[in-house]
C-alpha cells in the first residue's frame, strides 16, 4: 500500500509542474507546493508522518514538515535508491531517534520521462505495528470499516432475496 501510494504521489501534476519549473530556473514556490502536500497528500493516509520533496541534488524543496525545507538528503540510501525506482528504507533521520521507514520514488516528467526529482514518505515503525495488529481497521471512517458494512449489507439483501424465491 505504502509503495502504491508514494507512486501515485509521485505523478502528481502539481508535484511534477513545481519541480520541473524549478529545474528550468524558476523560482519553487514552497509554500504552494507545502500546503499542497499538506491539504491534499497527508489526509489521505494516517500512517505517513512527513512528506518531503527533493530536488535532482537532494534538497528538501517542499515538505509537510517546514522544518525540514533546504536539509540536504543527497547522502541517504532513500535518495539514492529513490532516484531510480520506489524504494523502502529504515532509517533515523534525527527526528528524536524514531525508527522510519522512508518511501521514496522518482517524480518524472510527463513528456519524457525524466527524473526531476524524488518524493519521499516517512512513517514511524510504530505505525507499521498499529497496521499489522489490526487497529487502523478498527478506527471509525476507515476503509475496512465501509467494506465490512456494504459486505454485511450485500449478506442480508442476498438472504433475503434467497428466501423470497423459496
Amino acid at each position: 500500500m505504502s509503495k502504491r501510494r508514494v507512486q501515485d504521489f509521485a505523478s502528481d501534476s502539481l508535484i511534477r509542474g513545481r519541480l520541473h519549473s524549478g529545474i528550468h530556473g524558476k523560482k519553487i514556490t514552497v509554500d504552494t507546493l507545502s500546503r499542497h502536500l499538506v491539504r491534499n497528500k497527508l489526509v489521505l493516509d494516517k500512517t505517513i508522518k512527513i512528506i518531503s520533496v527533493l530536488s535532482p541534488d537532494g534538497r528538501v524543496v517542499a515538505s509537510t514538515n517546514s522544518d525540514e525545507i533546504g536539509r540536504d538528503f543527497s547522502h541517504e540510501a532513500f535518495f539514492i535508491k529513490g532516484k531510480d525506482s520506489v524504494s523502502i528504507t529504515e532509517t533515523e533521520v534525527e527526528r528524536g531517534g524514531i525508527p522510519e521507514l522512508a518511501i521514496s520514488a522518482p517524480v518524472l516528467t510527463r513528456n519524457t520521462g525524466s527524473p526531476i526529482g524524488v518524493i519521499v514518505n516517512f512513517i514511524y515503525l510504530s505505525e507499521i505495528d498499529k497496521l499489522l495488529s489490526g487497529e487502523y481497521h478498527r478506527v471509525p471512517g476507515a476503509i475496512s470499516a465501509h467494506l465490512k458494512r456494504n459486505y454485511r449489507l450485500f449478506q442480508n439483501q442476498f438472504h433475503r432475496q434467497k428466501s423470497w424465491k423459496k
